[in-house]
């Protein structure tokens, strides 16, 4: 499989990468895969805005159910990276708003290096339909890292 990358220097980090039950999806049905790509990046984008809304609020029960959700989501499509820290914000004990903030930034940040790496793999096996799932491109090197 190659690897798309942005930056291949060595401290750059994998911020989405194919997990074997996708893999067993995108060689079962090959036009599934781009289907569940497309709907994530739509899903997510709308908890995003809620979880964002919710953590301005400070309605922290929408905040961990929002978190949960897209930590699942984020885990079956194999970005490890926003899971992790859709897990700080859901197991965070009512985040302080000074807090909260920084957390959503992170998510944010995070989620825009996962959407740009599934919007590269979707331009790509658009171009690339003769090519098998182990062929084609479906990770992306970022070399930032945000923090809580």
């Amino acid at each position: 499989m190659a690897a798309t990358s942005v930056d291949q220097n060595a401290s750059s980090t994998l911020v989405w990468s194919l997990t074997a039950e996708l893999r067993e999806i995108a060689t079962a049905d090959a036009g599934m895969l781009p289907e569940l790509v497309s709907l994530f990046i739509d899903d997510s984008t709308a908890r995003l805005q809620k979880l964002s809304s919710a953590c301005f609020r400070q309605d922290f029960t929408v905040v961990r159910a929002q978190a949960h959700s897209l930590k699942g989501s984020a885990l079956q499509m194999g970005a490890a990276g926003l899971a992790s820290f859709c897990a700080a914000l859901e197991s965070a004990d009512r985040p302080e708003p000074d807090r909260c903030g920084p957390m959503m930034r992170a998510i944010d940040e995070e989620f825009v290096h996962v959407r740009l790496a599934m919007e590269e793999y979707l331009v790509n096996a658009e171009t690339d339909a003769g090519q098998s799932i182990q062929e084609a491109p479906c990770t992306l090197s970022c070399a930032t890292n945000p923090t809580i």
